[in-house]
């Protein structure tokens, strides 16, 4: 098998993220987010990423864990290099003075040759900066607040008192494709309508079609 597959538990634990995610409403109220952090273990701002992620992608492979550090293939960078990256990026590009990746580089650079050490290249400095949390990144140059409606599924304040009060009806496209059983040609993912009490959060109904969100569906 290849290395490019994940390992059954992180793709077992992708599976559950889906269950659970799937069973939210499109507008979260706190009790639906108290409720998912509990059943998921993960902070409000990991779940809200999660929601967001499998929401806009629509495949459980949306929800396998991030593997952080260095991509396949990628030199490590030198220790000593490193631990002057990793200080720049603390007391000078993580800020609110928000420098570019050149400016970033050149402080890099200027540091490094002082200590007569090579610097890494801007190429080089840009995949180091890709293996960071993004919404971090920018909730540390540019505020927690645009970090969060940039990055993060924003819950809604949407509330029901008794059951039935609300109802709401969500669409997903299904992690499988459909194929024609005698050419077995792919004839597309299924789109499954759910129909969700926003008070009990159970599944009231569901439609699964190769048509696309409707009226009738």
């Amino acid at each position: 098998m290849s290395d490019n597959f994940p390992a059954d538990k992180d793709w077992e634990e992708a599976e559950r993220r889906a269950q659970v995610i799937a069973e939210l409403p499109v507008q979260l109220t706190q009790g639906n987010v108290d409720w998912a952090m509990r059943q998921l273990n993960v902070s409000r701002s990991t779940l809200f990423r999660l929601v967001k992620q499998f929401r806009e992608d629509g495949r459980t492979s949306a929800l396998l864990r991030d593997s952080r550090g260095p991509k396949p293939g990628m030199q490590p960078l030198n220790p000593a290099v490193e631990e002057i990256v990793s200080r720049h990026f603390r007391e000078f590009y993580a800020t609110r003075r928000k420098p570019t990746r050149t400016r970033f580089w050149r402080e890099i650079a200027a540091d490094c040759q002082a200590q007569g050490l090579a610097p890494p290249s801007i190429r080089r400095l840009g995949r180091w900066l890709e293996g960071h949390d993004q919404a971090k990144l920018m909730a540390r140059r540019e505020g927690k607040d645009k970090a969060e409606r940039r990055h993060l599924a924003t819950p809604g304040g949407l509330t029901a008192d008794s059951p039935l009060d609300i109802v709401q009806i969500d669409h997903t496209k299904a992690d499988v494709t459909v194929v024609d059983p005698v050419t077995r040609r792919p004839l597309g993912r299924p789109t499954l309508t759910v129909a969700i009490d926003v008070n009990t959060r159970m599944v009231l109904g569901f439609h699964l079609s190769l048509e696309p969100p409707s009226l009738l569906a």
